[in-house]
């Protein structure tokens, strides 16, 4: 079996890393019952860890090193695509070399913490001369930008730039993928999710077309960890230009 490269975000492993781990974790309080014995109580999930060892051979050992150590240095989160495992938005918290380097030798482990995107929905104000993805308003001090995240949708802008949802719309907001957005919210889906699905279906496209069939779609929804199908069914429907019939998550 040929597997497809691991990537995350610009960088592509030149071959995969030798051992990979995904540890899924939920926090569990414990409470002492007076006089009797105890009761749990399900705190919720945490973030998955990725971790990983592997080696970098050859004349660019370093340099493949290099540019892994340069993504640690962003301190941003990114997509971590594995080629069997989920895609989801990840940080990159640790990298070390796990010996000393020899000549065109450098062995190396990574650990990756799963992103959540669910409780960043505030309003982002940035200067009006950077690229953003939609016009808001305009202020007395100048022009006002806002970069639309996913769960947020038409009503929340508004009511987050002092406006009504009516006069943003006369602004011209574009709200067809506002309303997209606000469905997503509606089933948990986050923005690194909606992100790690775009990856998986680039991963998962076999002949490179840019164009997916229900396999490739199919393929690429089951390699993400969702909560429920009404999520996967979600993504499903909304991959295709016609809805085939049958939909493998109802």
């Amino acid at each position: 079996m040929t597997l497809s490269p691991m990537r995350y975000k610009t960088f592509v492993w030149p071959h995969n890393p030798r051992i990979y781990e995904i540890d899924f974790r939920r926090s569990v309080a414990q409470h002492k019952v007076p006089f009797g014995y105890y009761t749990l109580q399900d705190l919720g999930r945490g973030c998955r860890v990725m971790k990983g060892e592997g080696e970098f051979c050859g004349s660019g050992a370093y340099a493949q090193f290099g540019k892994l150590a340069c993504l640690f240095y962003e301190g941003t989160p990114g997509i971590l695509t594995h080629p069997l495992w989920q895609t989801p938005s990840a940080y990159l918290v640790e990298l070390s070399l796990r010996q000393e380097p020899t000549e065109d030798y450098v062995a190396y482990s990574f650990e990756f913490w799963e992103d959540y995107e669910g409780y960043g929905t505030a309003a982002k104000k940035i200067a009006a001369a950077a690229s953003v993805a939609g016009l808001v308003g305009a202020a007395a001090a100048g022009v006002k930008w806002h970069t639309v995240r996913y769960g947020e949708n038409l009503w929340s802008i508004a009511r987050d730039n002092d406006l009504t949802a009516n006069a943003l719309y006369r602004k011209g907001v574009e709200t067809k993928a506002l309303y997209s957005m606000s469905d997503m919210d509606g089933l948990n889906i986050t923005g690194g999710q909606y992100a790690a699905y775009k990856a998986a279906l680039k991963a998962y496209d076999a002949d490179g077309n840019g164009s997916f069939n229900q396999a490739e779609v199919q393929a690429a929804i089951d390699s993400l960890y969702l909560e429920d199908n009404a999520q996967r069914s979600y993504l499903w429907n909304n991959s295709f230009t016609k809805t085939p019939k049958n939909n493998p998550y109802k």
